[in-house]
């Protein structure tokens, strides 16, 4: 019996990974991380026993203060890691550009690989990076992000306010 029921989960985790439309895997590496489905209006608390979820184009992920979680974008592997109060959603995702509007962000580390990753920040800053990692944490006092680019080429039009 517990064989079969191991099966059947192992099946549904596999269809989902491959389902139609999903261009990036959300997982929850600490408490409180939810998956945010916004064609159906709704969030998916993400627990232990089922920490990863596939987002599409429109989708999201909120999480609290403790939480940790990982966007992976399987086409290039390109990976955004959030650290703390965070909210994000997935404008777009072509072979050329993946675009996140984030709402909210405490900290968050960009591996950028092959395909453009463009991130738009709370107050109006972008910043886009193929082929690179950086780190966008907001200051002490809450007020500004500070953005440390730790790997690849940096150019001016890398961070651009808008």
């Amino acid at each position: 019996m517990l064989v079969t029921l191991l099966l059947a989960l192992s099946a549904l985790a596999a269809q989902d990974s491959t389902a139609p439309g999903i261009v990036a895997r959300l997982s929850r590496l600490a408490d409180p991380v939810a998956y945010v489905d916004v064609e159906a209006g709704h969030e998916k608390i993400l627990f232990h026993w089922d920490k990863n979820a596939g987002l599409r184009e429109g989708d999201g992920l909120r999480q609290g203060v403790a939480g940790m979680s990982e966007l992976f974008f399987p086409d290039d592997q390109s990976s955004v890691r959030c650290f703390g109060e965070t909210a994000l959603y997935l404008l777009e995702s072509t072979p050329e550009k993946h675009v996140l509007r984030c709402d909210s962000v405490a900290r968050m580390v960009v591996e950028a690989k092959g395909i453009l990753l463009r991130l738009e920040l709370p107050g109006g800053t972008v910043l886009e990076a193929t082929n690179s990692w950086f780190r966008v944490q907001l200051d002490s006092l809450g007020r500004r992000y500070v953005i440390r680019n730790a790997g690849g080429v940096v150019t001016d039009d890398v961070i651009r306010s808008l």
